[in-house]
């Protein structure tokens, strides 16, 4: 299963770390740093969108 992490204001994807250390191998665990979305680094945006409508996709089925 795959999952996209977001963190909050002031803090970055690595707010994430020792959450995604719990996970197991079955999951896929994206984490974005979304100041880089506001920085113009757009392939970050869209990666996750992809990953995004993969999910949403294969939940129609």
């Amino acid at each position: 299963m795959k999952y996209i992490m977001l963190h909050g204001l002031g803090q970055s994807s690595e707010s994430w770390s020792n959450t995604v250390k719990v996970f197991n191998d079955d999951f896929e665990v994206l984490c974005p740093n979304l100041s880089d979305w506001l920085s113009g680094k757009h392939h970050v945006m869209i990666h996750c969108i992809g990953h995004w409508k993969h999910t949403v996709n294969s939940l129609k089925n």
